[in-house]
């Protein structure tokens, strides 16, 4: 695994990652990750 920071080249790369059906509670959409790390003070994408 590689970790890279998610910037305008990359963010659509993000967006398409899927989980598996059994892990879906335990972890957030990517979409609404991204958003919340753009407007939610001391959350960051890496």
């Amino acid at each position: 695994m590689e970790f890279r920071e998610i910037d305008k080249t990359n963010y659509w790369d993000c967006i398409a990652l899927t989980i598996d059906k059994s892990q879906e509670r335990f972890v957030a959409d990517n979409k609404q990750s991204l958003v919340e790390a753009a407007y939610e003070d001391g959350l960051y994408t890496l």
